[in-house]
């Protein structure tokens, strides 16, 4: 029977009397067409065309879609349980209430996809890529992120997987901190209107030159209380920015993150005429605390965020980066003389006493 002559219900009627019927579907344009609860399960739609087709509440269990292109396709409440959608575009589709349990969505690619409510639950996402996912799934437990030849290492969040992975793998650890350390921002502060207003124009603004602000206005990891989720952010930042106006929170984060890590540095902030925390004055002995920036308004921040915050923490790294630099001349130097000494005591000793070297 024709899948596209006569209605859904005819279709489904036949399918019914031929449970086994194989269906092939390689390679057809199904563009714009409604099938809205066909009764597909174990079809052969290999590389088809399912451009914004509409396959709401359909059933797709055990299907194979490898490699279609499902850019738009309205997948509501379908079935794709242990559906092979391996390599497939899921760009801008509504998987919204879809059930994808231990459905195979190796190197898929899911960008602005609807996913509220739908499940996911043991299903293979190793290679999978996701960006702008809308909403958040009923299951996602038990997502496979290995590889077909690889021991099985599950996890319990798709936007994560891809990350877990990487961790997983070793080999791209080291640019994987590298590419974080080096765009990362925290924004510490307090989050009532006002200063939030502050913290969010903040944000903005450092995301025009080219980093990555994070700012703790979020409930802390249920495996993490809340010092410890600021100190697991500050350890993976390139610097942080402390708003110390009316400061409450943050001389216990900041007592946590400055001397644990001496290699970031803390550009505090501070509404001018404001006064600073008392023991405020502990912290600015430390080499990795920068000078307070004094701010007039919103606008002045902004208006001076290069010159008094992004410059000063250039600075700052390029004064650390000379130091190693200079011990390591130095003690090349001390091998150097060493080695005359050895080969050379008279020449040594001359040298010595001439005030060339110094012992």
């Amino acid at each position: 029977m024709n899948l596209l002559k006569g209605s859904i219900k005819d279709w489904n009627n036949w399918r019914a009397e031929n449970p086994n019927e194989e269906i092939d579907l390689i390679s057809a344009d199904l563009f714009q067409t409604n099938l809205s609860g066909a009764d597909l399960h174990n079809a052969d739609m290999r590389r088809m065309n399912l451009r914004e087709v509409n396959l709401s509440s359909a059933n797709l269990k055990g299907a194979q879609l490898y490699r279609a292109n499902m850019n738009g396709v309205n997948l509501t409440n379908t079935n794709l349980s242990g559906a092979n959608l391996y390599r497939v575009y899921l760009g801008r589709a509504d998987l919204r209430g879809a059930d994808l349990s231990k459905a195979n969505l190796q190197m898929s690619l899911l960008s602005q996809t609807k996913i509220e409510g739908a499940s996911f639950k043991k299903a293979l996402v190793h290679g999978i890529s996701t960006w702008n996912l809308e909403g958040t799934p009923a299951d996602q437990s038990g997502l496979v992120i290995t590889g077909n030849h690889e021991a099985q290492v599950t996890v319990d969040d798709l936007k994560m997987a891809q990350f877990v992975y990487l961790l997983l793998t070793n080999k791209e650890i080291r640019n994987v901190i590298h590419t974080v350390t080096s765009k990362a921002v925290l924004i510490l502060g307090r989050f009532y209107k006002e200063r939030k207003s502050i913290l969010d124009a903040l944000r903005e603004e450092l995301k025009k030159n080219d980093l990555a602000p994070i700012i703790f206005d979020f409930e802390p990891s249920e495996n993490r209380d809340l010092t410890e989720t600021v100190q697991l952010l500050a350890s993976m930042s390139k610097f942080v920015i402390a708003d110390v106006t009316d400061a409450k929170s943050i001389p216990q984060e900041l007592s946590i993150i400055i001397p644990s890590f001496p290699s970031v540095p803390i550009l505090p902030i501070l509404l001018k005429n404001e006064q600073v925390y008392a023991m405020f004055e502990h912290w600015e002995r430390f080499d990795s605390v920068l000078p307070i920036f004094y701010y007039d308004n919103k606008a002045h921040l902004l208006d001076n965020l290069k010159s008094e915050i992004l410059d000063s923490v250039e600075n700052w790294k390029n004064k650390v980066n000379e130091k190693p630099k200079a011990e390591e001349q130095i003690l090349e130097q001390k091998k150097k003389f060493n080695k005359l000494k050895e080969s050379n005591p008279q020449q040594y000793w001359q040298l010595v006493e001439d005030g060339i070297i110094i012992i």
